[in-house]
């Protein structure tokens, strides 16, 4: 019952999900409110910045998590895998940050080969978590 009434109210039934509704009157999903992550007292949603990445055509793959941090709640990770190693990582980071604010960049980036997959050919979230926890172990070390 609880469950219902945060879904359903006067308004209608709130599915959790995002999107935009065209010219033409097409709905499109293209996220869920439920990813969205609080940093320093901002709403950022990962998807952003994934596609911000994606958008200057330097990598295949782009997962952004956020992971726990006493001072700004979350903190921004990249998970990603460029289309060249061959690539200079310094030009790759300075371009995404040309095209973020400060605040939407994540504090570390994680350069992989490729990112693991589900059985469905998703980006693996549960996979990809661990790739970052391990990393940033070995950092501390």
């Amino acid at each position: 019952m609880d469950a219902t009434k945060k879904v359903l109210d006067h308004n209608g039934y709130h599915t959790g999900d995002l999107g935009y509704i065209d010219k033409d009157g097409f709905l499109y999903i293209t996220d869920r409110m439920d990813n969205i992550l609080k940093i320093d007292g901002r709403k950022i949603n990962p998807k952003e910045i994934e596609d911000v990445f994606m958008e200057t055509g330097q990598f295949i793959e782009v997962a952004v998590f956020g992971i726990p941090d006493k001072l700004l709640g979350n903190k921004l990770i990249a998970l990603v895998s460029l289309k060249n190693n061959a690539l200079n990582k310094n030009i790759v980071l300075k371009k995404c940050a040309q095209l973020l604010p400060r605040y939407k960049m994540p504090g570390y980036i994680i350069f992989k080969q490729f990112l693991p997959k589900s059985s469905q050919g998703k980006i693996d979230k549960i996979k990809c978590l661990e790739i970052i926890n391990k990393e940033l172990r070995s950092r501390l070390q």
